[in-house]
C-alpha cells in the first residue's frame, strides 16, 4: 500500500542474483595510534622512575608498610598425662603436633594484634579475634588495649618484632589424644615515631583447645608492662592491669 522502503527491493534483489556488499575496512587515523603510543610510552617511564612504588606520580602507591616475619622462639614444655603409668613416650609424641599448632596459632595472634600495620593502623583487630572462641571473644573484646597495639597507634612509623618466646604445657587424654593445651608467651616489639621509641611488652597465658579441627583460645590471662622511650632516654610507663577470661 506504501510501497516498499528504499533499498530493501535491491537487498532482495542482490541475494537473489547471489551478490554480496563488501565494505572498506576502516583504517585507524594515524593521530590516535600514536597518542595511544604517546601514553603507553609516559606510564612506562614514571613507573621505571619512580620504581614502581609510592610516588606523587605513582596513584597507585600504598603508603602502608609490609607486616614484618614472626615467630616465637620455642621452649619445650611438659607433656602432662591423666592417668598413671601412661606411656610417657607415646604421649611426648602425641603431644608434638598439638605443641606446634598452637605455637602457630600464637604467632598469627601476636602479629595480627601487634605487628599487621593494615590492623594497628585502623585500630581494628578483627584478624586476632577469630582465633578466640565465642565466650573467649567477648572477654578479649573488652581487653583490646592489654591483648593489642592498642586503638590508639596509627601516628607511629612501624612496629617491629623483637626477641619473644613461647612455652607449651599439653595434656593429653588416656587415649594419648591432646586435650588442652596452655600457650605462656613472653613478647616484646619496638614501635617508632621519629626520635620517639615505644617498647610493646606483653606476657600471658592461654589455653586452647580443638575446636571444629582448630586450636582455638578458650581462656586467657595477660599483663602489660610497656615502656616509653623518647629520644634516647628510657622511662616505664606504669603496668597495665591483667587481663584475664
Amino acid at each position: 500500500m506504501f510501497g516498499e522502503p528504499p533499498g530493501r527491493g535491491y537487498a532482495r534483489r542482490a541475494l537473489a542474483e547471489g551478490q554480496h556488499a563488501q565494505s572498506s575496512p576502516r583504517k585507524t587515523p594515524l593521530f590516535i595510534i600514536g597518542g595511544i603510543a604517546a601514553v603507553a610510552a609516559l606510564v612506562a617511564a614514571i613507573f621505571v622512575f619512580t620504581g614502581g612504588g609510592d610516588s606523587p606520580l605513582n596513584p597507585l602507591g600504598n603508603d602502608t608498610p609490609e607486616t614484618p616475619e614472626f615467630a616465637f622462639k620455642v621452649h619445650k614444655g611438659p607433656v602432662i598425662t591423666t592417668v598413671d603409668g601412661a606411656d610417657q613416650q607415646k604421649a611426648v609424641a602425641a603431644a608434638a603436633p598439638a605443641a606446634k599448632a598452637v605455637t602457630a596459632t600464637l604467632d598469627t595472634l601476636y602479629t595480627e594484634a601487634f605487628l599487621d600495620p593494615a590492623n594497628w593502623q585502623e585500630g581494628s583487630y578483627e584478624d586476632a579475634l577469630v582465633l578466640f572462641s565465642a565466650d573467649a571473644r567477648a572477654e578479649a573484646e573488652q581487653q583490646l588495649e592489654l591483648l593489642t597495639a592498642g586503638t590508639e597507634v596509627s601516628g607511629l612509623e612501624t612496629i617491629r618484632p623483637m626477641p619473644s618466646t613461647v612455652k607449651t604445657e599439653v595434656l593429653v587424654d588416656p587415649k594419648n589424644v591432646p586435650a588442652s593445651v596452655i600457650g605462656i608467651v613472653k613478647f616484646q616489639a619496638s614501635g617508632v615515631e621519629g626520635s620517639d621509641r615505644f617498647v610493646f611488652s606483653s606476657k600471658g597465658q592461654y589455653t586452647l583447645e580443638k575446636i571444629d579441627g582448630d586450636w582455638t583460645i578458650v581462656s586467657f590471662s595477660v599483663s602489660r608492662a610497656d615502656k616509653e622511650r623518647s629520644s634516647g632516654a628510657g622511662s616505664a610507663t606504669p603496668s597495665s592491669p591483667e587481663a584475664s577470661s
